[in-house]
């Protein structure tokens, strides 16, 4: 990795917790298109060990 920088450490119960709201774009207005944003979100929601919830 020539010219990477690879830091490691641990984030903060802040810092994880606003990543998170982020990643959701709950932190500020979003110009995604509602099917793009669900398809985002169901993405998202796809990553957790339980099947996702598809009664949108």
């Amino acid at each position: 990795m020539s010219g990477c920088t690879v830091t490691t450490g641990t984030l903060t119960d802040r810092a994880l917790g606003r990543a998170t709201l982020a990643r959701q774009h709950l932190l500020r207005r979003s110009d995604m298109d509602p099917l793009t944003m669900i398809e985002h979100l169901m993405g998202l929601q796809a990553q957790a060990p339980t099947p996702p919830y598809c009664a949108l």
